[in-house]
């Protein structure tokens, strides 16, 4: 068991999940593989980095 892991997001402000105001940290690599999962794309453990049509990187998914 390892001591760190990889941030997918962070969430500011979130109002979701019932009452209050609180922060999300969202983690990438769940084990679990839920076929609901609301972000299917941080299930890989892996660095992953999204380029659109054009070659230009659109997004790194682990901060």
């Amino acid at each position: 068991m390892s001591n760190y892991g990889m941030i997918f997001n962070i969430q500011k402000f979130s109002i979701n999940d019932g009452p209050g105001i609180r922060t999300v940290v969202f983690f990438k690599g769940g084990p679990l593989k839920c076929t609901w999962c609301a972000n299917p794309e941080s299930q890989e453990p892996r660095l992953q980095i999204l380029w659109d049509e054009k070659n230009v990187c659109i997004a790194i998914l682990a901060l």
